[in-house]
């Protein structure tokens, strides 16, 4: 699959998965955070916890969007999100590594995994 075809999957993935954030109750606080050891592609804030939200979209036909999250991967997001409550300068006590797998349909529908705290 060409780079800009997985770039506008990615990218409509990460809009759902906003939405669905949103629609759960989540303050979005930054999309695509980066930082030397990797990128936070949604953080968000819900019930006094911080989300570090990792966004996975694949076609329908393709395998489940959580099959690419191994140990490396989420090591990277929490050094990332720990970047981030360092320079963010607020109290943050609580905080999660969360994913969000979006499964799209050749007809346009999508479906929504979501995994609150992933540890591997």
């Amino acid at each position: 699959m060409n780079s800009d075809i997985k770039k506008k999957i990615g990218g409509k993935g990460e809009k759902l998965a906003e939405k669905f954030l949103l629609n759960n109750g989540h303050l979005i606080i930054a999309r695509n955070y980066r930082s030397r050891f990797g990128e936070i592609d949604i953080i968000s804030v819900r019930d006094d916890v911080y989300y570090f939200n990792e966004v996975k979209t694949v076609r329908f036909s393709e395998f489940h969007p959580f099959e690419q999250i191994n140990q490396r991967k989420l090591q990277r997001i929490i050094k990332t999100g720990l970047i981030y409550i360092n320079s963010s300068k607020l109290n943050i006590y609580e905080y999660s590594v969360s994913a969000i797998g979006v499964m799209l349909k050749s007809n346009g529908t999508y479906k929504i995994y979501y995994e609150k705290h992933i540890t591997l």
